[in-house]
């Protein structure tokens, strides 16, 4: 038993030392572009930090930034089997992404030290279960596939063909600046599968919603909502047919499906939105590496871009026109679509002269914007990561659980996302937040 307890504790370490030797049995020596010593040992130390958290949720996230950066490399790699055209040496930017991420993985640890005040537990399945919140979210995702269809008399991600040079210029509906709100729904019919009850009816409108948020070809919703179920099948347990809380022990089930999910449905959504034969495309996915893309992306403009002014991007600005409504921008004589389009995705993208957003992540975000000020900036990140995580743990009610488990999701994207997106969706749940209310009011007068 004990060797065991060893070679699990000593198998990441072991995987991060092997990590050049297994880049050099995927690509030709002569051309492939291995992780320096001393990053290696950056990456142990960053590790080493982690497995002294004792939130679990913490250590999710902090552990899925860190293997970002391994995928960032491969991608890297692929791209040079390529083409060797871009401006890829990983060494300077990558010593500051793990900078940033020792950074934040420390900040984390010290952050777990003080406990969130525990918080009286409200039961609203009645809400969740009963009520015009209950209907809205369970309606919401066949209104918007109907939308969708409406507007554009198909549906894309059916046509048997790429629409990759398309799928941004489509009119999806009115319906569709609220796709954020299906996450919501997959939450909630995931609650009446783990109550037992409606099981064959509730997987069977998960695997709707899984096609309804793939409809568009784009990935960010999908990956969302699984990511989202993480914490919530951690915390949920059931028992006769009844939802309880799971405070002490911890499964490593639901962590390890989810993610493995997230591989699969990211693979297998780039084949059908490029309108690519399945078996061909997963024979070539070595030459052409799907994850990572974003730091490849991040370390061309880091070693590009880096002494110069990036016109048109303004972070503060960005964030805060994504964030705010449209009519309450318009009472500051300010214009929502031209706040946004000064977020890095537009601003690094007509300096690609490309015609889709570029994402470089919040490290490049926040390098870009304030220079080696994202050092500090990464402990207040942690500060609100680790408030989150800890509200996980301790929720207020049940909708409470899933407005932390949709931030949870939210921080784990955000190391390859962009902070247009992140702010505008903390809008929509507002938004999501005040129908719950109403509906808890309603719910009461009765």
């Amino acid at each position: 038993m004990k060797s065991k307890t060893h070679i699990k504790k000593f198998f990441p370490y072991i995987l991060i030392i092997l990590f050049n030797s297994f880049l050099l049995l995927l690509y030709p020596e002569n051309s492939v572009q291995l992780i320096p010593n001393e990053l290696i040992l950056g990456c142990l130390i960053i590790f080493f930090s982690i497995t002294k958290m004792k939130n679990l949720f913490n250590k999710i996230i902090s552990i899925s930034w860190l293997f970002f950066y391994f995928l960032g490399i491969l991608n890297i790699n692929s791209i040079k089997l390529k083409t060797d055209i871009w401006n890829l040496d990983s060494y300077n930017a990558s010593f500051l992404y793990l900078c940033c991420l020792l950074i934040f993985t420390l900040s984390l640890t010290f952050f777990e030290k003080f406990k969130v005040k525990q918080i009286k537990f409200k039961d609203d399945l009645n809400i969740l279960f009963g009520s015009p919140f209950t209907y809205i979210l369970i309606i919401f995702p066949i209104l918007l596939l109907i939308s969708i269809y409406g507007s554009i008399g198909f549906l894309p991600i059916l046509s048997g063909q790429s629409f990759v040079n398309e799928m941004y210029e489509y009119n999806y509906g009115v319906l569709y600046n609220y796709k954020f709100i299906t996450v919501y729904s997959f939450c909630l019919v995931f609650f009446l599968y783990k109550k037992k009850k409606w099981v064959i009816i509730s997987s069977l409108f998960i695997l709707f919603l899984l096609f309804v948020v793939s409809v568009d070809g784009k990935r960010f919703i999908l990956l969302l909502s699984l990511l989202t179920l993480v914490p919530i099948s951690i915390m949920l347990r059931d028992s006769n047919s009844k939802i309880t809380f799971n405070r002490k022990e911890f499964n490593n089930t639901p962590v390890i499906l989810s993610f493995s999910t997230v591989g699969i449905v990211y693979i297998l959504l780039n084949i059908l939105r490029t309108g690519g034969d399945i078996k061909e495309s997963l024979n070539l996915l070595v030459e052409n590496i799907p994850f990572g893309v974003e730091f490849k992306d991040y370390v061309h403009s880091f070693n590009t871009y880096s002494n110069q002014t990036i016109k048109n991007y303004n972070f503060e600005w960005s964030a805060f026109g994504s964030f705010m409504n449209s009519s309450s921008l318009e009472l500051l004589n300010l214009n929502k679509d031209e706040l946004y389009q000064m977020g890095s995705q537009h601003a690094f993208m007509n300096l690609y002269n490309e015609v889709f957003g570029i994402r470089i992540g919040i490290v490049g975000e926040l390098y870009f914007a304030y220079g080696l000020f994202v050092l500090p900036i990464m402990v207040i990140i942690a500060f609100f990561a680790n408030r989150i995580s800890q509200r996980i743990l301790n929720p207020k009610s049940y909708f409470n659980l899933i407005q932390n488990s949709i931030l949870f999701g939210l921080f784990v994207l955000l190391i390859n996302g962009q902070a247009t997106v992140f702010f505008g969706t903390l809008t929509i749940m507002i938004y999501t937040y005040f129908i719950y209310l109403v509906s808890s009011l309603l719910i009461s007068k009765k």
